[in-house]
């Protein structure tokens, strides 16, 4: 299952298999779990995250998949870093690697919208994208995969199509270097006759049946925010004399619902092209095999863009409030915003370009072979979506989520 599980020594010869970066992570997980369940042999490159060995985290990923014995035997540990040359690797284990890579699936990226991290997100997410180049050039590799995002598309407006178009203007940071690794993927790769795929997810969260995840960013960060204020405030009504809560306007009708008053800026847009995570993966999985022999980009995305308001309604619902609510941006000029949404402003401040979303993306491309092999998304309805608001909360919001499975 890790590195000692292989033949070792300078002519040791690997089962060939696909090379996983970021195996570790969300998106990078679900799919090398997939890839080893589809009886591939799978190494992962990974390395020691906030003071937890590479080992320990594949071994809590392990039970969190349930993986059974002969698949977790097809999953190969090496622990190494993306951030140095040659992975940090030694010369006999970098050299048995080259040898049994047959494909590299890159799923690695710092996912972060901060302008503060430039340095650190355009290392992770465009250097490392050709440094992994230069490793699959030298081996046997016949095929990369790239996994990217719909967001490439930068400040477009409209339909946004499955190819790579020249776009200059982005939303963040994570967008203009995600777009930077695709251009550099597709001049490398066609340059040095690699076949390669690029998927394109929207927004991805948890599974559509158990609302089980193991990333609490995009969708749950603004609903942990309503949360956070609805127990603050709560609490203060119920164990404290009220005073903050009547502050901020928040009121309760005497039955335990609080009134909370927070308009969000979110009319007029297209809405929010959400995914689950186990349609990413299904689809993923019937691309790479079906999808042709190489140098495509797949919209791995929702053929129905869900409108805030409806998330908003959901939110009311679950969390038992009233007062959060969509409003049209001169509702601010009339009526300047209260402390409570100033606060709640701020905390989703990274966010908010997104709640007035005005892309659509075109899936042709990848719908023509998905229909094919009946994979369709679902809708995120509320059922849904309290089943990931529950599994957030069971998990405190990811600080408790292995420990909470046990």
């Amino acid at each position: 299952m890790d590195k000692k599980s292989l033949p070792a020594g300078k002519a040791a010869k690997w089962p060939p298999g696909v090379l996983v970066t970021g195996g570790l992570g969300f998106l990078g997980s679900h799919a090398a779990m997939a890839l080893v369940r589809e009886g591939l042999h799978v190494y992962l490159v990974a390395r020691s995250q906030n003071g937890m060995s590479a080992r320990r985290r594949l071994d809590l990923l392990l039970d969190w998949f349930r993986l059974n014995t002969e698949e977790s035997a097809r999953l190969h540990l090496l622990e190494g870093d993306l951030d140095h040359a040659g992975f940090a690797l030694d010369a006999n284990t970098r050299d048995s690697l080259a040898k049994a890579v047959t494909e590299i699936l890159h799923c690695a990226s710092d996912t972060s919208f901060s302008e503060r991290r430039r340095p650190q997100i355009e290392k992770t997410n465009v250097a490392n994208l050709d440094r992994l180049l230069d490793f699959a050039e030298a081996g046997p590799c016949r095929f990369f995969h790239h996994i990217s995002t719909a967001f490439v598309a930068g400040k477009e407006t409209g339909p946004c199509p499955e190819s790579f178009r020249k776009t200059e203007a982005f939303t963040n940071v994570y967008e203009e270097t995600k777009y930077r690794a695709e251009e550099r993927l597709i001049e490398r790769c066609t340059t040095r006759n690699i076949p390669f795929t690029i998927y394109r997810p929207s927004i991805v969260y948890g599974h559509s049946r158990t609302g089980r995840t193991l990333r609490f960013n995009a969708l749950y960060y603004p609903m942990r925010t309503l949360a956070f204020f609805r127990d603050v405030y709560e609490r203060d009504i119920v164990e404290g004399n009220g005073k903050k809560a009547v502050a901020m306007g928040v009121t309760t009708d005497g039955g335990g619902r609080l009134y909370m008053p927070i308009r969000l800026d979110a009319a007029g847009g297209t809405g929010l092209n959400l995914i689950p995570v186990d349609y990413f993966t299904r689809a993923f999985v019937v691309l790479r095999k079906h999808a042709g022999d190489g140098n495509g980009i797949f919209h791995i995305v929702n053929s129905r863009q869900t409108e805030v308001k409806e998330l908003v309604a959901f939110a009311n619902r679950f969390f038992g409030i009233d007062g959060f609510r969509v409003v049209p941006s001169e509702d601010f000029a009339e009526s300047a915003r209260n402390g409570l949404e100033t606060l709640f402003d701020r905390c989703v401040e990274t966010y908010r370009p997104y709640m007035k979303e005005s892309r659509t993306f075109q899936d042709d491309n990848a719908r023509a072979c998905l229909n094919r092999h009946r994979v369709v998304c679902p809708d995120l309805d509320y059922r849904t979506f309290s089943l990931c608001m529950q599994y957030a909360v069971q998990t405190d919001w990811g600080s408790k989520l292995f420990h909470a499975e046990t």
